[in-house]
């Protein structure tokens, strides 16, 4: 009676541990054909489960839930191009496959495609899913598409800005150069206009305008004597020639450079000065006459009492 009650004994675990064995076998048939638990994927496990595929490429289609497996391996891996081509095969043999949709979430989150990331984190959790940490990724992608949206309306404005900016320096540019433009062309007006009426143009730029004084007693001396004389106007007409194919350049000059206007100042206010002589000239002899004084008397100042005071100079030397 005692060894029939051992023998039941045995005979009921046996009936126990076989089926278990059956289905274990079956899974391990299932999931990893090529011997490796899914549960414990590291780099080793992960290389070694490359190996076996690429010796066995067809494994995929075989058995059941192996795409899954190597798109795993990849991933573990950090292979995520190859990982994303396997999870979603895996998908296209059992699109309810909630592990594959989750991991596609985190393969997506590290490419920065928060958008898609996302997806595959919504279409898993709508199916019941939550193993995986697939809600946490499903934040991170939700984190990271508001981020991104952020980012691109920063980047909006601040390209809006940068055009806005580019726009108003064009403008302003443009503005300078039609200022400088209509500046140039009043210059040149006023230059031509001067010309046209025998405009003084250095004594105008040096004492600033055509009404001061000095300028008055040139153009006053200019019609009141010089021009109402045949040998003063043809003195004048020669004088113009002359005159008026340098005196822009001077003119402009002084404009532009203070000193230089101050060294024509002192330079000229003793040929000016002297022309007070002319201004009781008034017959053709009295304008010849006085005209060449006055040219003897400028002629002396400006090359005359310089050369005495350099011969002197050197002789005492």
């Amino acid at each position: 009676m005692f060894k029939v009650g051992i023998f039941t004994f045995f005979l009921i675990i046996g009936l126990m541990i076989i089926p278990v064995n059956f289905v274990s076998a079956q899974m391990d048939n299932s999931f990893s054909p090529c011997g490796f638990p899914l549960a414990s994927m590291d780099t080793k496990t992960a290389n070694q489960l490359i190996s076996c595929f690429e010796a066995n490429p067809n494994i995929v289609n075989d058995f059941e839930g192996f795409a899954f497996a190597v798109g795993t391996a990849y991933h573990e891996l950090n292979n995520n191009e190859k990982s994303i081509f396997y999870y979603k095969l895996a998908l296209e043999q059992d699109y309810t496959n909630g592990d594959a949709l989750a991991l596609l979430c985190y393969v997506y989150l590290d490419e920065k495609e928060y958008a898609v990331a996302y997806d595959y984190a919504s279409r898993a959790v709508n199916l019941g899913h939550d193993g995986i940490g697939t809600t946490i990724c499903l934040d991170a992608s939700e984190q990271g598409v508001r981020m991104q949206e952020n980012k691109e309306k920063s980047i909006i404005t601040m390209e809006k800005r940068m055009a806005q900016l580019e726009a108003e320096e064009k403008e302003k540019i443009a503005h300078l150069e039609a200022e400088e433009k209509v500046e140039q062309q009043d210059k040149i007006a006023q230059l031509e206009a001067e010309q046209n009426s025998g405009g003084c143009l250095i004594a105008t730029a040096t004492y600033g305008s055509e009404l001061s004084p000095q300028v008055q007693q040139l153009r006053e001396l200019r019609d009141n004597q010089l021009l109402q004389t045949v040998s003063g106007t043809a003195f004048m007409g020669m004088f113009n020639d002359i005159y008026y194919s340098f005196s822009p350049v001077i003119a402009d000059y002084e404009r532009e450079h203070p000193m230089f206007k101050e060294a024509v100042k002192i330079a000229i206010t003793p040929m000016i000065s002297s022309l007070s002589l002319m201004e009781n000239a008034n017959s053709e002899f009295e304008v010849l006459g006085m005209g060449l004084s006055v040219i003897m008397l400028n002629v002396g100042m400006y090359l005359g009492v310089p050369a005495v005071l350099i011969i002197g100079i050197r002789k005492i030397n």
